[in-house]
């Protein structure tokens, strides 16, 4: 923390934990802080925690200890007694509750790449995406299910294109353990008749294939030209 005005010394609200603390936000009452913290120090793939600090008493304690999940950012909802947070989900990338009276979080949305998360009255505002569209933004109603598409803005550009039908699987690798792949069929594709494949191997190595639009390596430009886009989560 730092004085607005500059007058004064800054200070480290979390110089015990020496590994990464990240994505700070600020409750409603302006009395508590949450953000994302790693446990590993020097270990940049670590899986993010979720802490709150009372910051009067400086008090910290962890969300949801035994969540297998890594979220990517953090926003309270409106009354503050919640946190709304996405994270990498089997594939996907979705938007869960966690509350901070404890419990574990409630996963509300499907299928898809939850990317940016804001909340206003009686309501959650999300950006989603996934592996046959660009991202658009979705409004979820305060105690309902289904999320209501807000925006179509690449409905002109995507007018007259055919995107290729995409399936999740899995398989047993190392240590018996299960891994998660993807195959987006090619455009036009017909049952019974033989298609190259285009095996596509992502950098990292903490990287993630899977339900998401990427603007940079999208296995629908495969899909286009004919090919089997086929890809792996690679685990380990």
């Amino acid at each position: 923390s730092a004085p607005m005005n500059g007058d004064g010394a800054t200070r480290n609200l979390t110089e015990d934990n020496r590994a990464w603390d990240t994505q700070p936000v600020l409750s409603p009452d302006g009395k508590s802080l949450a953000y994302l913290a790693m446990k590993r120090p020097g270990f940049e793939a670590d899986r993010l925690h979720v802490m709150v600090r009372d910051l009067a008493s400086g008090k910290t304690r962890e969300l949801a200890p035994g969540w297998d999940r890594s979220p990517s950012s953090l926003t309270f909802a409106a009354d503050g007694q919640s946190l709304l947070a996405n994270a990498t989900d089997v594939g996907n990338k979705t938007l869960w509750r966690i509350d901070l009276s404890g419990g574990d979080p409630i996963k509300l949305t499907g299928p898809g790449y939850v990317s940016s998360v804001d909340v206003g009255p009686g309501r959650t505002v999300f950006a989603s995406d996934s592996l046959a569209s660009p991202s658009e933004i979705y409004a979820l109603k305060d105690g309902e299910s289904q999320p209501r598409q807000l925006t179509r803005l690449s409905q002109p550009q995507l007018a007259d294109v055919e995107m290729g039908e995409y399936e999740q699987f899995s398989f047993a690798g190392a240590r018996d353990e299960t891994v998660y792949g993807w195959v987006v069929k090619p455009a036009g594709y017909q049952r019974g008749k033989r298609y190259p494949v285009a095996f596509l191997i992502h950098g990292g190595p903490q990287g993630s294939f899977g339900n998401h639009f990427h603007y940079r390596w999208n296995p629908q430009t495969y899909a286009g030209q004919g090919f089997a886009a086929v890809f792996i989560d690679f685990h380990g």
